[in-house]
């Protein structure tokens, strides 16, 4: 599996982060791989298609979406640091998740280069959010860098 859908997938499951308590989130986790497809998409949607997920792709998965969240904290300080008088609590749920994983990608990996992490983030910004959102997103992981 491409990293670019082992990407979305973890933002699908990290969205679910804030609306549940963190005993539930793990359950919500679950949940997510039970109601994904196991037959080929007809969609343009990469996450949609292929054969399901495998079970070396779910543990991928599953390991960073772990990961991600072990370290929602760290990261919730940093991307407050650079928001410029935007509190977490205004950003859009998706918005939000997209800037967790793109600051863990920035901060935490060290397999992935800033500029693959903000281009990754601005492209999901595009798929899921409003159509402003990815400037903003882009603002504030090119903050997040410097």
């Amino acid at each position: 599996m491409k990293r670019t859908t082992v990407r979305e997938h973890v933002f699908r499951i990290l969205f679910r982060y804030d609306f549940y308590d963190k005993e539930d989130f793990e359950a919500q986790a679950r949940l997510y791989f039970d109601s994904y497809p196991d037959c080929p998409g007809e969609s343009d949607d990469a996450v949609l298609t292929g054969k399901g997920i495998t079970e070396l792709d779910r543990a991928e998965i599953i390991s960073r979406v772990c990961d991600v969240a072990a370290h929602i904290g760290q990261l919730d300080e940093a991307i407050d640091s650079v928001c410029d008088g935007w509190k977490l609590e205004r950003i859009g749920k998706a918005e939000l998740s997209i800037l967790r994983l793109a600051a863990y990608e920035i901060i935490c990996d060290g397999e992935i280069e800033a500029a693959i992490a903000i281009n990754e983030a601005v492209e999901l910004c595009k798929k899921y959010c409003d159509a402003k959102s990815h400037s903003f997103v882009n603002g504030v992981l090119a903050k997040l860098v410097k």
